[in-house]
């Protein structure tokens, strides 16, 4: 399922084959056949990690992925197919939209230049010309000219006005995030070899460097040499520390325990900090029962003290954005679009809105009148067993939407202030993200007025702050 702003059912065979068609006939399927036949003569496997790769290596999947479809069997990978359906999506539904032609010669250029991040960020004006077009009730259009990327003609007090739309993507991940999570997968076979010779355990690593500066093999070894005497009996269930000798890094080990056994029951860990990538290894018997049998094999945690930019260049592409309005063809008040990297906390969302409201009044923007930061969401439902056929099944729906989040700018002449979302967001009272755990703090409202005045906030410098 993809929803923005109307949803539609891509499990339906018809609908996926109609829309990624499409999409292959604006990418140019010749071109597509070609670099899917390069990437695999490429001795880069498996394929790098980025947007671009992922969306070649799914349309490599394509065919498989129909199939299965119309077979009414589960795809191999649910979320690599709503990622595929949701560019095809887009791109199919912009393709109606009055200007969508250029739209569509814009993707295909980047793409088979390999300018990946072009790419998405067009895609992008795609999206948020759909929200307003769905959501928001307005007729959309995209210009000849570069600036807005697109308009949307809204009627307001028996008037239509024409706003101009400019659209800013922020990188979905940012660099340290990334090269941590792949930091925790080389993790993954080196712990599984040893939990198959010896016993589960779970795993706790603290990275005071970041994750490019540290060596996997000395981490592995110190692992393993914990683990070893984690596993003894005389231990029990106790966490067994030691650290790097120059203080890079230090590992926990503990035995799984009882949770190690194979039992009708869930598995719960409560002993280990939601915090950085988490990699959990069970293993079950399948009786079709409400709960099989089940056991932990391994949970490896990998935590950095390096912490990733949750906001990142989000202020450059504002400033880039109003200026951009500023020379669109129309004299209307403006929206700003930004994508923004979803949210892992609330002060991750408040600090994106005080940076938005400071930087609107600080270069006195009165030709803004709204903006919109967007993220995306995913959603996994997964149904009761049922018996159908003899045999036990279950309906796994996963489901994309794109989130708003909308900054009134008050000294605009377009009043936009009834679907300002702080209010309903954080109330008189708000918390946001610590820094070093990623637990919400409990911040008053002098706080972020500071905050939303200055990008630094007086404090002890011995300490972080909350909102640092």
């Amino acid at each position: 399922m993809i929803d923005v702003g109307r949803g539609i059912d891509m499990g339906d065979p018809a609908v996926f084959r109609s829309v990624v068609e499409k999409l292959m006939r604006t990418l140019g399927e010749k071109w597509i056949r070609d670099r899917l036949a390069k990437l695999l003569r490429s001795s880069k496997a498996p394929l790098p990690r980025d947007e671009g790769s992922r969306l070649l290596g799914a349309l490599a999947e394509y065919p498989d992925m129909l199939l299965a479809l119309e077979a009414g069997r589960a795809p191999r990978d649910p979320h690599l197919q709503r990622s595929l359906g949701t560019v095809a999506w887009v791109v199919s539904e912009c393709s109606a939209v009055p200007g969508g032609k250029r739209l569509r010669r814009r993707l295909r250029r980047h793409a088979q230049a390999d300018r990946w991040a072009e790419f998405f960020d067009t895609l992008f004006e795609g999206e948020a010309a759909l929200y307003w077009r769905n959501q928001m009730q307005a007729r959309v259009e995209f210009p000849a000219k570069d600036h807005p990327d697109f308009l949307a003609a809204v009627s307001l007090v028996g008037h239509e006005f024409f706003i101009p739309n400019e659209c800013k993507r922020i990188e979905p991940v940012e660099k340290r995030e990334s090269e941590l999570e792949q930091f925790a997968a080389a993790l993954d076979p080196d712990v599984h070899a040893w939990v198959v010779g010896h016993a589960p355990v779970k795993v706790v690593v603290w990275l005071h460097e970041e994750a490019a500066r540290i060596s996997r093999v000395e981490v592995v070894g110190l692992i393993t040499d914990l683990a070893a005497k984690a596993v003894e009996p005389s231990v029990g269930v106790r966490w067994l520390t030691a650290s790097h000798p120059k203080g890079l890094f230090q590992v926990s080990v503990a035995s799984a325990g009882k949770d190690g056994e194979l039992k009708e029951r869930p598995i719960k860990i409560n002993d280990i900090p939601a915090v950085g990538p988490l990699l959990v290894r069970t293993k079950s018997v399948y009786r079709g029962q409400p709960q099989d049998p089940v056991s932990l094999v391994y949970a490896v945690s990998v935590r950095s003290d390096a912490l990733p930019n949750r906001i990142g260049a989000l202020e450059r592409n504002l400033n880039e954005a109003v200026a951009q309005v500023a020379v669109s063809t129309t004299k209307a008040p403006g929206v700003v679009n930004v994508r923004i990297r979803p949210p892992r906390a609330l002060g991750d969302l408040y600090e994106a809105d005080a940076i938005v409201r400071r930087v609107l009044r600080s270069l006195e923007a009165e030709h803004i009148a709204l903006a919109v930061l967007f993220w995306n969401e995913s959603e996994r439902e997964e149904g009761d067993w049922q018996q159908v056929e003899g045999q036990s099944q279950r309906v796994v729906t996963v489901g994309y939407g794109l989130i708003p989040y909308f900054i009134a700018h008050g000294r605009a002449p377009i009043d936009f202030s009834p679907i300002d979302s702080r209010a309903s967001r954080f109330g008189s009272a708000a918390a946001i993200r610590d820094p070093e755990t990623g637990s919400m703090v409990p911040v008053d409202s002098q706080f972020f007025e500071q905050l939303e005045r200055t990008p630094m906030v007086a404090g002890d410098p011995t300490r972080k702050e909350p909102g640092a």
